[in-house]
């Protein structure tokens, strides 16, 4: 989602549009879903973050936003860093990876759910491969984004394809 449109729904959004809230959650939900499963390990988990970031998007008034993505993100590792610490406070002797997982009906591609295609990547792959896929990134963005070399994040996406390829015909 382009800066300016998502801008113009989130002004809409906050004074109740419906069609800007459900764009807004259609548009973000699966990539917020994603990035979070990332740092969570799991679709229960994920699934109640990106509720959360969805509505706290939906819920934000003040100046248009210079980077959403950006915004976005801190969002997620924010919240996604609170939920841990509160699971460790209530669980001592489990780790929050180590709750069910549940089906959260966000399908990655065709009968595998994201959570068994991002499991075959390292945590730098995963970053990569949501950041180009759901939240449909240039190499560019995700170099400056996450601190990694244009050329490092080209060649890392090529082999990510490649392997998700083989693990999809498999």
């Amino acid at each position: 989602m382009y800066k300016r449109r998502f801008n113009k729904l989130l002004g809409k959004a906050w004074y109740g549009n419906k069609y800007a809230i459900e764009n807004l959650d259609k548009n973000l939900r699966p990539a917020i879903f994603a990035t979070a499963l990332i740092y969570l390990k799991t679709e229960k988990a994920a699934e109640e973050i990106s509720k959360k970031v969805v509505s706290e998007i939906i819920k934000y008034k003040s100046a248009p936003v210079r980077e959403p993505f950006r915004w976005i993100d801190e969002m997620i590792r924010n919240d996604c860093t609170d939920y841990l610490k509160l699971q460790e406070e209530t669980t001592p002797y489990e780790s929050a990876a180590d709750h069910v997982i549940c089906d959260s009906g966000l399908n990655f591609i065709g009968q595998f759910k994201v959570i068994d295609c991002l499991n075959i990547f390292d945590e730098k792959e995963q970053i990569i491969l949501v950041d180009r896929l759901f939240w449909q990134c240039s190499f560019i963005m995700i170099s400056k984004m996450r601190g990694i070399p244009y050329i490092t994040v080209m060649s890392e996406f090529r082999k990510i394809k490649k392997r998700l390829k083989n693990f999809l015909t498999l």
